[in-house]
């Protein structure tokens, strides 16, 4: 846009003899010059300095997308956030005023990804539709969320059954059962794979604050607010054992 003012402003003084009396503007960075900075500081210096120039391209563009999205993962990656979901946040407001935007669903895409949710970067990136779904970017990220899903972070059951709050639970060295202590005084040992309750143990007066198995899985041992420790034999569900004091 430059190169044709300026051709304007040669028709201008051919046009009328004078010279063209508005002076040219002095434009200050766009979010987008403050975005790429940042990220070619990333390999060259602190990563403070490219946080620096993400917050002011988000003061001047507050919903400045590849601002947001690499702001987040940046924050995320170091430590400084634990809420991954607030990216998703941020770049689903965003979504509200750019519906048609590929790059929204894209962003959004890899962000899942990041947080090993595969199902739903799959989902994300099909919402992607016409021309822009064909893009090798896309491509890309939807072949990397379908070979990572067997190793999504994805709820594979519920363990239902206890009736009152659950305050511990561990697992089986093997990982073929777990464990779990309630508020409701009871234990429940779980098949993992099933997500079926195997053993109720029944004996503390109070709620159970933390449970433990043994290496070979045949013996609990859990810790009562009734201030006794208590070792079961998993197999009879049988209390063998309370320590008091």
């Amino acid at each position: 846009m430059l190169e044709v003012a300026h051709k304007l402003r040669e028709i201008y003084q051919e046009a009328t003899g004078d010279t063209y009396p508005r002076p040219e503007p002095q434009i200050g960075p766009s979010a987008d010059s403050l975005n790429n900075q940042a990220v070619s500081l990333l390999d060259l210096a602190p990563v403070e300095e490219a946080l620096q120039l993400w917050e002011q391209a988000l003061q001047l563009q507050p919903q400045h997308l590849e601002s947001i999205y690499n702001r987040g993962l940046i924050l995320w990656r170091t430590g400084r956030i634990n809420d991954d979901v607030a990216i998703v946040r941020e770049l689903k407001e965003v979504q509200k005023s750019r519906k048609e935007d590929w790059i929204v669903n894209y962003l959004l895409g890899l962000v899942h990804l990041e947080r090993g949710d595969c199902d739903r970067a799959k989902a994300t990136l099909k919402g992607i539709k016409g021309l822009w779904a064909e893009q090798e970017e896309v491509q890309a990220a939807l072949a990397q969320a379908q070979e990572r899903l067997p190793h999504s972070n994805r709820l594979l059951h519920s363990f239902e059954g206890h009736t009152w709050g659950i305050s511990s639970v561990c697992m089986s060295e093997d990982g073929r059962y777990a464990l779990s202590g309630s508020h409701s005084c009871t234990l429940k040992m779980w098949e993992v794979d099933t997500g079926r309750c195997l053993r109720t143990f029944v004996g503390h007066t109070w709620g159970v604050y933390a449970v433990g198995l043994s290496a070979d899985a045949r013996s609990a041992v859990s810790v009562g607010g009734d201030y006794t420790l208590k070792l079961w034999d998993v197999a009879s569900e049988r209390c063998v054992h309370t320590v008091e004091g």
